[in-house]
């Protein structure tokens, strides 16, 4: 489709609107012309980085505020409308290069530029989204974004209330799936050169492990992450962060909590190849009859690594049927 992509330059408008795969430069290119997929909702999640060929597909609950700040202090040498004072959101919007849907989906599947998503554990994601907007102390507008959300509730609104509403949610996208965004992830990250999992501790070392692969020189690189993903000695890795990792084990008290908001973003951890954190397995394990509502348990049994495994490199699939 030719059709613009919606304007949101406003906070305000914010919520109404794959393994480890880090390529070492383009792919080669195809054969023939890959087929442009089809994209859906979100197309203005995306981040335009011209001067490095660079798309990247951000979400909300997965660092979305310093992954904005990042890319807007990269591209402050080359576009002096970075330094116009006011808010971090869309400023390198798709729309803002007057691109259309359809300039986005060509340069997914143009293997000069170099496509790029983080994703985040959607147990860890939702509790972070809850305390943001749906529990006392969260964010200044989180009374009103959780109202929109889940209009039956009171605010503050108990955690196990919002996860039994998750299917009836309406679509904001702090609770929305991650494979939705980006005008569907779940049919696009195939396309995709650099797939992560966000994890807080290295964070900033797998941000600048993505701006290396993208010729973005070590000066360059510091500058743009000083704010955003400071070095681990700095006192904020992200002023909006939650805590959310710190306590998931005392939100998610019970197995059939976890088995009900597993079920909701199943497609997630099968999209990004993610499996359970161990405490979730454990619990669910607790629980024989709960587990059997869970949707392919087998396959999300955790590796019990020390640390989340980072996968593995490979350039994009680039031509492969949309449906």
């Amino acid at each position: 489709s030719g059709s613009t992509i919606d304007q949101l330059h406003d906070e305000e408008d914010l919520a109404s609107a794959s393994a480890v795969r880090v390529g070492d430069g383009p792919p080669a290119a195809a054969s023939a012309a890959p087929e442009s997929p089809a994209l859906g909702r979100l197309v203005n999640r995306f981040i335009v980085v011209p001067e490095h060929k660079l798309l990247f597909c951000y979400m909300e609950k997965v660092a979305c505020q310093s992954f904005n700040q990042a890319f807007r202090d990269l591209r402050r040498p080359y576009d002096p409308r970075m330094h116009i004072p006011g808010g971090t959101w869309f400023r390198n919007s798709p729309d803002r290069f007057n691109w259309t849907v359809s300039d986005v989906a060509k340069r997914l599947v143009d293997p000069a530029w170099h496509k790029a998503v983080f994703h985040r554990d959607p147990l860890e994601r939702l509790l972070s989204a809850y305390l943001s907007k749906c529990a006392s102390g969260g964010d200044a507008d989180g009374r009103r974004r959780c109202r929109r959300a889940f209009p039956r509730l009171e605010w503050p609104a108990p955690f196990t209330a919002v996860v039994d509403r998750l299917g009836n949610a309406r679509e904001d996208p702090h609770f929305l799936p991650q494979h939705a965004f980006c005008g569907g992830l779940r049919r696009t990250h195939h396309l995709y050169n650099t797939t992560r999992p966000l994890v807080q501790h290295r964070s900033r070392e797998d941000v600048l492990a993505l701006l290396r692969a993208v010729g973005v020189d070590a000066h360059s690189a510091a500058l743009a992450l000083r704010i955003a993903f400071p070095p681990p000695a700095a006192s904020c890795w992200s002023c909006h962060a939650t805590g959310a990792s710190k306590q998931v084990r005392a939100y998610y008290a019970d197995a059939d909590t976890v088995r009900k908001a597993v079920n909701f973003y199943r497609e997630d951890y099968r999209v990004f190849g993610r499996r359970l954190p161990g405490w979730a397995w454990d619990l669910l394990g607790s629980n024989a009859s709960v587990a059997a509502g869970v949707a392919d348990l087998a396959e999300l049994e955790p590796l019990r690594t020390a640390e989340e495994p980072r996968g593995r490199d490979r350039a994009p699939i680039r031509a492969r049927a949309y449906v």
